[in-house]
């Protein structure tokens, strides 16, 4: 394969389809069915196949996948202070279910009143 020097900076970034190993085994370890070192043993093997398979396909900004991560956000909040997981929510999460999403026509300061929130979110929303 020629390689050949991009005029610009690239990178992929979004997660790939897990194969089914990798999704089962992050399954287990939610579970605490197998160790941390068997999951990274795991995410490392198929982060290794899908590199392969993006190389033979002419990929020029190869990806992880994002195979070695629970969430496509996963790493940020454990290196921040202050924050804790209060309650655990499957990985696979958002691929069970969408997740509810509103647009506003305008951004306002909520009432101090909290239970007047959901009145006042419902009355901005678009569609």
């Amino acid at each position: 394969m020629t390689v050949t020097k991009l005029p610009f900076h690239a990178d992929h970034i979004g997660s790939l389809i897990r194969p089914e190993a990798l999704s089962r085994t992050q399954e287990q370890a939610d579970a605490g069915q197998v160790t941390a070192e068997q999951l990274a043993a795991t995410q490392k093997a198929a982060i290794a196949d899908i590199v392969k398979k993006q190389q033979e396909h002419g990929v020029r900004a190869i990806s992880s996948g994002e195979f070695d991560r629970k969430y496509y956000f996963s790493g940020f909040f454990e290196r921040l202070g202050g924050f804790r997981e209060v309650e655990p929510v499957p990985w696979d999460l958002v691929r069970l279910s969408a997740p509810p999403i509103a647009a506003l026509k305008k951004a306002e300061p909520l009432p101090r009143e909290l239970e007047d929130a959901p009145r006042v979110c419902s009355s901005r929303a678009v569609g």
